[in-house]
Protein backbone atom coordinates (compact mmCIF):
# COMPACT_ATOMS: atom_id res chain seq x y z
CA UNK A 1 0.00 0.00 0.00
CA UNK A 2 2.54 2.70 0.83
CA UNK A 3 4.86 1.35 -2.42
CA UNK A 4 1.55 2.59 -4.35
CA UNK A 5 1.15 5.36 -2.87
CA UNK A 6 4.95 6.47 -3.06
CA UNK A 7 4.62 5.42 -6.52
CA UNK A 8 1.36 7.90 -7.86
CA UNK A 9 2.34 10.37 -5.49
CA UNK A 10 5.93 10.86 -6.42
CA UNK A 11 6.37 9.09 -9.33
CA UNK A 12 8.56 6.78 -7.16
CA UNK A 13 10.70 4.02 -9.49
CA UNK A 14 12.88 1.65 -8.19
CA UNK A 15 14.61 -1.89 -8.26
CA UNK A 16 15.44 -4.09 -5.66
CA UNK A 17 19.82 -5.25 -5.70
CA UNK A 18 22.45 -7.19 -3.82
CA UNK A 19 24.91 -5.25 -2.65
CA UNK A 20 28.06 -5.93 -0.49
CA UNK A 21 27.83 -2.93 2.22
CA UNK A 22 28.65 -2.31 5.83
CA UNK A 23 26.82 -3.94 8.26
CA UNK A 24 26.96 -5.39 11.95
CA UNK A 25 27.44 -8.99 13.36
CA UNK A 26 25.58 -9.60 16.35
CA UNK A 27 28.12 -12.32 17.78
CA UNK A 28 29.15 -14.29 21.48
CA UNK A 29 31.52 -12.82 22.79
CA UNK A 30 34.81 -14.65 24.43
CA UNK A 31 33.37 -16.03 28.03
CA UNK A 32 30.37 -16.86 26.45
CA UNK A 33 26.48 -15.23 26.79
CA UNK A 34 25.49 -13.12 29.66
CA UNK A 35 21.98 -13.86 29.50
CA UNK A 36 19.07 -14.98 31.68
CA UNK A 37 16.28 -17.06 30.28
CA UNK A 38 12.52 -16.09 30.10
CA UNK A 39 10.58 -17.04 32.58
CA UNK A 40 6.71 -18.32 31.48
CA UNK A 41 5.85 -18.67 27.75
CA UNK A 42 6.55 -15.18 26.40
CA UNK A 43 5.96 -15.01 22.20
CA UNK A 44 6.38 -11.48 21.59
CA UNK A 45 9.34 -8.99 23.37
CA UNK A 46 7.76 -6.46 25.69
CA UNK A 47 9.01 -3.41 27.35
CA UNK A 48 12.16 -2.65 24.94
CA UNK A 49 12.41 1.00 25.97
CA UNK A 50 12.32 2.10 29.39
CA UNK A 51 13.14 4.73 30.55
CA UNK A 52 15.21 6.97 28.47
CA UNK A 53 17.62 6.93 25.42
CA UNK A 54 20.56 4.28 26.06
CA UNK A 55 18.76 1.96 27.90
CA UNK A 56 17.31 -1.49 27.11
CA UNK A 57 15.04 -3.90 29.22
CA UNK A 58 13.47 -6.33 27.11
CA UNK A 59 11.43 -9.19 28.41
CA UNK A 60 10.99 -12.25 26.48
CA UNK A 61 13.24 -11.35 23.57
CA UNK A 62 14.91 -14.04 20.97
CA UNK A 63 18.40 -13.12 19.73
CA UNK A 64 16.60 -12.06 16.55
CA UNK A 65 14.62 -9.49 18.00
CA UNK A 66 17.47 -8.04 19.71
CA UNK A 67 19.02 -7.46 15.99
CA UNK A 68 15.73 -6.19 14.93
CA UNK A 69 15.77 -3.70 17.64
CA UNK A 70 19.13 -2.66 17.33
CA UNK A 71 18.58 -2.42 13.19
CA UNK A 72 15.36 -0.36 13.49
CA UNK A 73 16.32 2.12 15.94
CA UNK A 74 19.38 2.57 17.60
CA UNK A 75 22.25 1.86 14.83
CA UNK A 76 22.84 2.91 11.22
CA UNK A 77 23.08 0.27 9.64
CA UNK A 78 21.66 -3.86 9.31
CA UNK A 79 22.50 -6.15 11.76
CA UNK A 80 22.72 -9.75 11.47
CA UNK A 81 21.80 -12.08 14.17
CA UNK A 82 25.11 -14.77 14.03
CA UNK A 83 25.14 -15.67 17.61
CA UNK A 84 23.41 -19.19 17.03
CA UNK A 85 21.21 -18.31 20.57
CA UNK A 86 18.17 -19.81 20.42
CA UNK A 87 15.47 -19.31 23.24
CA UNK A 88 14.27 -15.92 24.54
CA UNK A 89 15.55 -13.62 27.55
CA UNK A 90 15.26 -11.18 29.92
CA UNK A 91 18.25 -8.81 30.25
CA UNK A 92 18.74 -4.89 30.60
CA UNK A 93 21.00 -2.93 28.64
CA UNK A 94 22.63 0.47 29.69
CA UNK A 95 24.98 2.55 27.55
CA UNK A 96 26.09 6.07 26.50
CA UNK A 97 24.29 6.68 22.85
CA UNK A 98 26.75 8.61 20.50
CA UNK A 99 25.63 10.94 17.67
CA UNK A 100 25.24 8.13 14.93
CA UNK A 101 22.70 6.00 17.25
CA UNK A 102 18.78 6.63 17.34
CA UNK A 103 18.83 7.93 13.33
CA UNK A 104 15.51 8.34 13.43
CA UNK A 105 15.18 10.45 16.73
CA UNK A 106 14.78 14.13 16.50
CA UNK A 107 15.66 14.66 20.43
CA UNK A 108 18.71 12.93 22.27
CA UNK A 109 18.31 12.12 25.57
CA UNK A 110 20.92 10.55 28.20
CA UNK A 111 19.87 8.64 31.67
CA UNK A 112 20.95 10.08 34.78
CA UNK A 113 24.26 9.50 35.31
CA UNK A 114 25.23 8.83 31.70
CA UNK A 115 28.76 10.19 32.24
CA UNK A 116 29.94 7.12 33.41
CA UNK A 117 28.24 4.31 30.96
CA UNK A 118 29.72 2.80 28.01
CA UNK A 119 29.47 2.87 24.53
CA UNK A 120 27.18 0.69 23.00
CA UNK A 121 29.62 -2.42 22.02
CA UNK A 122 31.53 -2.24 25.09
CA UNK A 123 27.72 -2.48 26.86
CA UNK A 124 26.98 -5.27 25.02
CA UNK A 125 30.30 -6.87 25.32
CA UNK A 126 30.27 -6.46 29.31
CA UNK A 127 26.75 -7.04 29.88
CA UNK A 128 25.40 -9.42 27.40
CA UNK A 129 28.29 -11.36 26.90
CA UNK A 130 27.78 -10.56 22.98
CA UNK A 131 29.81 -8.45 20.55
CA UNK A 132 28.48 -5.93 17.28
CA UNK A 133 31.29 -6.52 14.34
CA UNK A 134 31.56 -4.36 11.51
CA UNK A 135 31.30 -6.92 8.42
CA UNK A 136 30.76 -6.28 5.12
CA UNK A 137 28.21 -8.75 4.02
CA UNK A 138 25.41 -9.03 0.43
CA UNK A 139 22.24 -7.20 1.59
CA UNK A 140 19.24 -6.59 -0.34
CA UNK A 141 18.79 -2.58 -1.45
CA UNK A 142 16.18 -0.54 -2.67
CA UNK A 143 18.20 1.47 -5.87
CA UNK A 144 15.72 4.80 -6.94
CA UNK A 145 15.68 5.12 -10.54
CA UNK A 146 13.06 8.14 -10.57
CA UNK A 147 11.32 9.62 -8.33
CA UNK A 148 9.50 13.55 -8.80
CA UNK A 149 8.40 16.16 -6.41
CA UNK A 150 4.85 15.65 -5.87
CA UNK A 151 2.13 17.99 -7.59
CA UNK A 152 0.16 20.43 -5.24
CA UNK A 153 -3.71 18.39 -4.48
Amino acid sequence: MMQKLLAERFQLVFHRERKAISVYALRVAEGGPKLTKSKGNVSVAHHWFHGTTGELNPVGASMADFADVLQQYIVDRPVFDQTGITGTYDFALNWKPDNSQFPLAHIKMLPAGSTNLPPLSTAIQQQLGLRLDTVTAPTEVMVIDHVEKPSFN
